[in-house]
């Protein structure tokens, strides 16, 4: 039944149709609570990913038209197929590289997309505490519902909320916050948080990794205001070798 309902969301979502978002948060490129992508986006990716440890589903981010950024622990053991759903394309992995250290995964395409992909902001400061920022992906949401329930339910399956950053942790992570609107829960990981630079650009500063909160028994619903997640950072010299240099075609600002 499982594997019934992951093709129905792969098939929903090429369905779509290419292209890029609204001028919602949706676009600045639901995440439990928040907003609904009813458009979708081409670039954030729904993974389906078989290993030998067995199926794990994520969010993952195109950072090049060929390359998906991800967060390392979607992959856990010996990899045999990665399914990269979004937005008007389903593609298939090739290659999967792993940071050694750091929480972090990129994800070959055996063929690209015609979107454009989500910039990095590998050379900007880390945002101000306090400062919004926004996360998107495809996990569980506000009502307990997957991805796929979603899709069955007639709903949009990305969704996207705001967080507040609340500051940095020794060994290259951020923390954000929620503001009572939204958080992050299971399968969101590996998703994009973005934030704007002084252009006004939005872009990624960081990948979703954890919940200090979150365990067997303890979810992430219903939303509380002051929810923390754990991204990794990838504004640092660590990952940004990692990711330019594996990915030389990846929109670094």
């Amino acid at each position: 039944m499982k594997k019934i309902l992951l093709l129905s969301l792969s098939v929903v979502l090429a369905s779509c149709g290419g292209g890029g978002g609204s001028s919602s948060s949706c676009s600045t490129l639901k995440v439990s609570g928040g907003e609904s992508c009813d458009d979708g986006v081409a670039s954030v990716a729904y993974l389906e990913i078989d290993t030998s440890a067995g199926s794990v589903t994520c969010t993952g981010t195109y950072i090049s038209q060929t390359a998906i950024l991800t967060a390392r622990h979607c992959l856990p053991g010996r990899v045999s197929a990665v399914t990269a759903s979004s937005k008007g394309y389903v593609r298939s992995g090739y290659q999967v590289l792993l940071h050694p250290s750091l929480d972090l995964a990129i994800v070959k395409i055996s063929e690209p997309i015609g979107a454009a992909p989500v910039p990095v902001f590998l050379f900007d400061p880390p945002p101000a505490i306090g400062d919004e920022v926004t996360a998107y992906g495809y996990g569980i949401d506000e009502t307990g519902s997957s991805a796929s329930d979603r899709v069955l339910n007639g709903e949009a399956p990305l969704k996207a909320t705001s967080l507040s950053f609340a500051g940095t942790l020794p060994g290259l992570g951020y923390v954000t916050a929620s503001n009572g609107s939204g958080n992050i829960c299971k399968g969101d990981s590996g998703g994009p948080v973005l934030a704007k630079n002084a252009s006004g650009r939005y872009g990624i500063i960081g990948v979703t990794s954890y919940s200090p909160h979150l365990s067997e028994t303890v979810r992430c619903v219903p939303i509380e205001e002051g929810f923390e997640a754990v991204e990794v950072s990838i504004q640092n010299a660590i990952a940004t070798e990692f990711i330019l240099g594996n990915v030389p075609d990846a929109s670094a600002q």
